[in-house]
Protein backbone atom coordinates (compact mmCIF):
# COMPACT_ATOMS: atom_id res chain seq x y z
CA UNK A 1 0.00 0.00 0.00
CA UNK A 2 1.68 2.88 -0.97
CA UNK A 3 1.59 5.64 1.72
CA UNK A 4 2.14 9.20 1.52
CA UNK A 5 2.69 11.60 4.56
CA UNK A 6 2.63 15.04 4.96
CA UNK A 7 3.14 17.07 7.92
CA UNK A 8 1.75 20.43 9.30
CA UNK A 9 1.56 22.84 12.20
CA UNK A 10 -1.63 23.60 13.79
CA UNK A 11 -3.06 27.18 14.79
CA UNK A 12 -3.47 25.44 18.46
CA UNK A 13 -2.93 26.33 21.58
CA UNK A 14 -3.07 24.13 24.74
CA UNK A 15 -1.23 23.34 28.01
CA UNK A 16 1.70 20.80 28.05
CA UNK A 17 3.62 20.95 30.96
CA UNK A 18 5.35 24.50 32.17
CA UNK A 19 4.93 25.50 28.51
CA UNK A 20 2.65 26.30 25.78
CA UNK A 21 2.35 23.91 23.09
CA UNK A 22 1.44 23.52 19.14
CA UNK A 23 -0.61 20.52 18.17
CA UNK A 24 0.17 19.22 14.19
CA UNK A 25 -2.00 16.83 12.08
CA UNK A 26 -0.17 14.26 9.95
CA UNK A 27 -1.42 13.43 7.10
CA UNK A 28 -1.84 9.67 5.86
CA UNK A 29 -2.58 8.69 2.03
CA UNK A 30 -4.48 5.41 1.66
CA UNK A 31 -4.10 4.05 -2.35
CA UNK A 32 -6.63 1.72 -1.82
CA UNK A 33 -9.62 3.89 -0.22
CA UNK A 34 -7.68 6.87 -2.31
CA UNK A 35 -8.77 9.60 0.29
CA UNK A 36 -6.61 11.15 3.03
CA UNK A 37 -6.71 11.05 6.71
CA UNK A 38 -5.39 13.63 9.41
CA UNK A 39 -4.86 12.73 12.73
CA UNK A 40 -3.96 15.13 15.71
CA UNK A 41 -1.11 15.62 17.82
CA UNK A 42 0.34 17.82 20.40
CA UNK A 43 3.86 18.51 19.84
CA UNK A 44 5.91 20.50 23.08
CA UNK A 45 5.97 24.16 23.20
CA UNK A 46 5.23 26.41 19.88
CA UNK A 47 7.53 25.58 17.26
CA UNK A 48 7.90 27.07 13.82
CA UNK A 49 9.45 24.80 11.88
CA UNK A 50 9.73 20.77 11.27
CA UNK A 51 11.09 18.36 9.38
CA UNK A 52 10.83 14.56 9.04
CA UNK A 53 13.24 11.57 7.88
CA UNK A 54 12.69 9.26 4.86
CA UNK A 55 10.85 6.97 6.25
CA UNK A 56 8.16 9.72 8.39
CA UNK A 57 8.49 8.11 11.52
CA UNK A 58 11.24 10.68 13.20
CA UNK A 59 9.65 14.29 12.99
CA UNK A 60 11.52 17.17 14.65
CA UNK A 61 10.30 20.54 15.44
CA UNK A 62 11.79 23.76 16.82
CA UNK A 63 11.07 27.55 17.86
CA UNK A 64 8.94 29.20 20.19
CA UNK A 65 10.44 31.98 22.75
CA UNK A 66 10.90 28.63 25.21
CA UNK A 67 11.66 25.93 22.71
CA UNK A 68 14.91 23.96 21.79
CA UNK A 69 14.92 20.99 19.88
CA UNK A 70 11.70 18.42 19.98
CA UNK A 71 11.76 14.72 18.24
CA UNK A 72 9.57 11.71 17.96
CA UNK A 73 10.13 8.57 16.94
CA UNK A 74 6.38 7.39 16.17
CA UNK A 75 5.06 9.61 13.66
CA UNK A 76 4.24 12.65 16.25
CA UNK A 77 2.09 10.47 18.79
CA UNK A 78 4.93 11.54 21.40
CA UNK A 79 7.82 13.94 21.81
CA UNK A 80 10.67 14.91 23.90
CA UNK A 81 12.80 17.90 24.37
CA UNK A 82 16.69 18.87 24.19
CA UNK A 83 18.67 21.51 23.76
CA UNK A 84 16.12 24.45 25.30
CA UNK A 85 19.30 26.68 25.97
CA UNK A 86 20.22 27.95 22.22
CA UNK A 87 16.00 28.60 20.84
CA UNK A 88 16.88 27.41 17.32
CA UNK A 89 14.87 28.49 14.51
CA UNK A 90 15.40 25.65 12.04
CA UNK A 91 15.22 22.64 11.76
CA UNK A 92 16.15 19.67 9.64
CA UNK A 93 17.04 16.02 10.00
CA UNK A 94 18.64 13.16 7.86
CA UNK A 95 16.67 10.88 5.88
CA UNK A 96 18.09 8.08 7.65
CA UNK A 97 16.94 9.84 10.99
CA UNK A 98 19.94 9.71 12.41
CA UNK A 99 21.26 13.00 12.40
CA UNK A 100 19.74 16.71 13.24
CA UNK A 101 21.03 20.11 12.68
CA UNK A 102 18.94 23.32 13.60
CA UNK A 103 20.26 26.87 13.14
CA UNK A 104 19.79 29.55 16.39
CA UNK A 105 21.57 32.92 15.67
CA UNK A 106 24.68 32.21 15.12
CA UNK A 107 24.72 28.45 15.92
CA UNK A 108 24.80 25.33 14.60
CA UNK A 109 23.20 22.42 16.56
CA UNK A 110 23.91 19.22 15.96
CA UNK A 111 23.16 15.51 17.12
CA UNK A 112 25.14 12.78 14.93
CA UNK A 113 23.70 10.10 16.77
CA UNK A 114 19.97 10.00 17.24
CA UNK A 115 19.96 12.58 20.21
CA UNK A 116 22.20 10.77 22.47
CA UNK A 117 25.00 13.76 22.24
CA UNK A 118 25.05 17.20 20.99
CA UNK A 119 27.72 18.86 19.54
CA UNK A 120 27.47 23.30 18.63
CA UNK A 121 29.41 25.28 16.33
CA UNK A 122 30.18 28.69 16.69
CA UNK A 123 29.45 31.25 13.45
CA UNK A 124 30.54 34.95 12.91
CA UNK A 125 27.28 35.81 11.00
CA UNK A 126 23.71 35.33 11.66
CA UNK A 127 22.44 31.72 9.66
CA UNK A 128 19.29 32.00 8.01
CA UNK A 129 19.21 28.15 5.99
CA UNK A 130 20.45 24.73 6.88
CA UNK A 131 20.20 21.64 4.74
CA UNK A 132 21.05 17.69 5.13
CA UNK A 133 22.16 14.71 2.95
CA UNK A 134 20.47 11.68 3.42
CA UNK A 135 23.32 10.32 5.28
CA UNK A 136 23.81 13.73 7.83
CA UNK A 137 27.50 13.37 5.80
CA UNK A 138 27.02 16.87 4.08
CA UNK A 139 25.18 19.64 6.03
CA UNK A 140 25.03 23.02 4.00
CA UNK A 141 24.08 26.30 5.77
CA UNK A 142 23.42 30.04 5.27
CA UNK A 143 25.20 32.74 7.02
CA UNK A 144 24.45 36.19 6.17
CA UNK A 145 24.03 35.54 2.44
CA UNK A 146 26.90 32.92 2.08
CA UNK A 147 27.35 29.12 2.37
CA UNK A 148 29.20 27.16 4.82
CA UNK A 149 29.71 23.19 3.91
CA UNK A 150 30.74 20.06 6.63
CA UNK A 151 31.20 17.10 4.67
CA UNK A 152 32.07 15.29 7.74
CA UNK A 153 28.73 15.62 9.72
CA UNK A 154 29.39 18.98 11.19
CA UNK A 155 33.46 18.01 12.27
CA UNK A 156 35.20 20.44 10.06
CA UNK A 157 33.63 23.26 7.51
CA UNK A 158 34.39 24.99 4.74
CA UNK A 159 35.29 29.01 4.88
CA UNK A 160 32.31 31.11 3.45
CA UNK A 161 32.10 31.38 0.00
CA UNK A 162 29.67 33.03 -2.15
CA UNK A 163 27.17 36.01 -1.93
CA UNK A 164 23.28 36.93 -1.64
CA UNK A 165 22.24 33.37 -1.10
CA UNK A 166 19.06 32.73 0.37
CA UNK A 167 17.95 29.27 0.11
CA UNK A 168 19.66 26.22 0.09
CA UNK A 169 19.07 22.37 -1.03
CA UNK A 170 21.25 18.85 -0.98
CA UNK A 171 20.94 16.23 -2.89
CA UNK A 172 20.54 12.76 -0.98
CA UNK A 173 24.03 11.64 -1.69
CA UNK A 174 25.47 15.38 -0.63
CA UNK A 175 27.36 15.62 -3.99
CA UNK A 176 24.89 18.15 -5.00
CA UNK A 177 23.94 21.15 -3.20
CA UNK A 178 22.21 24.28 -4.98
CA UNK A 179 21.31 27.66 -4.31
CA UNK A 180 18.95 29.98 -4.68
CA UNK A 181 21.51 33.25 -5.33
CA UNK A 182 19.15 36.90 -5.70
CA UNK A 183 17.11 35.60 -9.01
CA UNK A 184 19.81 32.70 -10.07
CA UNK A 185 20.38 29.37 -9.13
CA UNK A 186 24.06 27.83 -8.28
CA UNK A 187 24.95 24.54 -8.10
CA UNK A 188 28.32 22.68 -6.97
CA UNK A 189 28.35 19.11 -8.25
CA UNK A 190 31.47 18.12 -5.97
CA UNK A 191 30.18 19.09 -2.81
CA UNK A 192 30.76 22.85 -3.03
CA UNK A 193 34.12 22.31 -3.94
CA UNK A 194 33.55 24.21 -7.47
CA UNK A 195 30.64 26.34 -8.28
CA UNK A 196 28.54 27.45 -11.58
CA UNK A 197 25.43 28.99 -12.24
CA UNK A 198 22.26 26.92 -13.74
CA UNK A 199 20.70 28.70 -17.09
CA UNK A 200 17.57 29.28 -15.02
CA UNK A 201 17.08 33.42 -14.40
CA UNK A 202 14.43 33.77 -11.91
CA UNK A 203 11.67 36.36 -13.35
CA UNK A 204 9.76 37.13 -10.14
CA UNK A 205 11.07 36.58 -6.72
CA UNK A 206 12.35 32.79 -5.78
CA UNK A 207 10.80 31.46 -2.45
CA UNK A 208 12.30 28.10 -2.02
CA UNK A 209 14.16 25.01 -4.26
CA UNK A 210 14.40 21.23 -3.77
CA UNK A 211 15.99 18.63 -5.25
CA UNK A 212 15.97 14.92 -5.70
CA UNK A 213 18.02 12.40 -4.30
CA UNK A 214 20.21 11.84 -6.97
CA UNK A 215 20.33 15.59 -7.72
CA UNK A 216 18.97 15.59 -11.16
CA UNK A 217 15.40 16.94 -10.47
CA UNK A 218 15.22 20.39 -8.87
CA UNK A 219 11.78 22.07 -8.25
CA UNK A 220 11.76 26.61 -7.57
CA UNK A 221 9.00 28.32 -6.58
CA UNK A 222 8.56 31.81 -7.30
CA UNK A 223 6.21 34.73 -5.89
CA UNK A 224 4.80 36.97 -8.51
CA UNK A 225 5.29 40.20 -7.03
CA UNK A 226 3.17 41.80 -10.02
CA UNK A 227 -0.15 39.61 -10.06
CA UNK A 228 -0.89 39.61 -6.77
CA UNK A 229 -1.28 36.40 -4.63
CA UNK A 230 0.08 34.08 -7.52
CA UNK A 231 3.33 32.69 -8.63
CA UNK A 232 5.19 29.72 -10.40
CA UNK A 233 6.98 26.34 -10.03
CA UNK A 234 9.62 25.68 -12.47
CA UNK A 235 11.47 22.83 -12.67
CA UNK A 236 14.79 20.79 -14.37
CA UNK A 237 14.42 17.20 -15.17
CA UNK A 238 18.63 17.15 -15.90
CA UNK A 239 20.20 18.99 -12.82
CA UNK A 240 20.03 22.62 -14.09
CA UNK A 241 20.48 22.48 -17.90
CA UNK A 242 16.52 22.84 -19.13
CA UNK A 243 13.68 24.63 -17.07
CA UNK A 244 10.19 24.26 -17.75
CA UNK A 245 7.20 26.36 -16.10
CA UNK A 246 5.29 23.23 -14.68
CA UNK A 247 2.63 24.85 -12.94
CA UNK A 248 0.81 28.51 -12.44
CA UNK A 249 -0.36 28.56 -8.56
CA UNK A 250 -3.50 30.05 -7.62
CA UNK A 251 -1.75 31.48 -4.43
CA UNK A 252 1.98 32.35 -3.77
CA UNK A 253 3.96 29.40 -3.81
CA UNK A 254 6.17 29.91 -0.59
CA UNK A 255 7.93 25.92 -0.32
CA UNK A 256 7.99 22.84 -2.14
CA UNK A 257 9.45 19.64 -1.65
CA UNK A 258 10.63 16.74 -4.03
CA UNK A 259 11.09 12.55 -3.63
CA UNK A 260 13.58 11.02 -4.01
CA UNK A 261 13.33 9.75 -7.16
CA UNK A 262 11.80 12.57 -8.71
CA UNK A 263 8.50 11.64 -9.35
CA UNK A 264 6.68 13.32 -6.28
CA UNK A 265 6.48 17.04 -5.79
CA UNK A 266 4.62 18.51 -3.38
CA UNK A 267 3.82 22.85 -3.18
CA UNK A 268 2.80 24.47 -0.53
CA UNK A 269 0.64 28.25 -1.76
CA UNK A 270 -0.42 30.28 1.37
CA UNK A 271 -2.66 33.55 0.74
CA UNK A 272 -3.34 36.70 2.73
CA UNK A 273 -7.04 37.35 2.39
CA UNK A 274 -6.89 40.46 5.01
CA UNK A 275 -5.53 41.00 8.49
CA UNK A 276 -7.36 38.31 10.09
CA UNK A 277 -7.96 35.21 7.33
CA UNK A 278 -5.43 33.36 5.44
CA UNK A 279 -6.00 30.69 2.39
CA UNK A 280 -3.54 27.90 2.13
CA UNK A 281 -3.44 24.75 0.09
CA UNK A 282 -1.10 22.01 -0.82
CA UNK A 283 -1.28 20.62 -4.39
CA UNK A 284 0.84 17.47 -5.52
CA UNK A 285 1.97 16.19 -8.50
CA UNK A 286 3.39 12.41 -9.08
CA UNK A 287 4.37 12.60 -12.32
CA UNK A 288 7.67 14.92 -11.89
CA UNK A 289 5.15 18.08 -12.56
CA UNK A 290 2.99 17.18 -15.85
CA UNK A 291 -0.35 17.03 -13.69
CA UNK A 292 -1.13 18.63 -10.34
CA UNK A 293 -3.63 18.03 -8.01
CA UNK A 294 -5.05 19.74 -4.39
CA UNK A 295 -4.84 17.71 -1.48
CA UNK A 296 -7.80 19.23 1.01
CA UNK A 297 -6.38 19.68 4.68
CA UNK A 298 -8.89 18.71 7.14
CA UNK A 299 -7.79 21.93 9.32
CA UNK A 300 -6.40 25.15 9.41
CA UNK A 301 -2.37 25.35 8.94
CA UNK A 302 -0.05 27.91 9.71
CA UNK A 303 3.04 28.47 7.26
CA UNK A 304 5.32 25.52 7.93
CA UNK A 305 4.91 22.44 6.29
CA UNK A 306 7.02 18.98 5.63
CA UNK A 307 6.41 15.72 3.33
CA UNK A 308 7.35 12.18 3.32
CA UNK A 309 6.44 8.91 2.05
CA UNK A 310 7.50 6.20 -0.31
CA UNK A 311 9.43 8.24 -2.64
CA UNK A 312 9.75 11.27 -0.23
CA UNK A 313 12.51 12.56 1.72
CA UNK A 314 12.79 16.09 2.02
CA UNK A 315 11.61 17.79 4.45
CA UNK A 316 10.32 21.44 3.31
CA UNK A 317 10.27 24.05 5.67
CA UNK A 318 7.62 27.08 5.00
Amino acid sequence: MLKKIFITLLCAVTAFSAYANRDITVGNYDSVAKNWSWPVYSCPDYPTSIAMSNDGKIITACGGDEAGISRSIDAGKNWEQYEREYKPTEVTVSGDGKTIAAIADKSIILSIDGVKGWAIKKCSKTLSAIAISYDGKTIAAIQKGQIIISSDGGGTWSKPSNYGLSAVTVSGDGKTIAALKDKSVIISMDSGITWSTLSHKCYHTPTSISMSKDGSVIAITEKKKTYGNEGVVIISLDAGKHWNVAHECKYTPTAAAVSNNGQSIAVFEHKRVDVTHDEQIIILSTNTGEDWNTIDVDHYCSSTFAMNGVDTAIASII
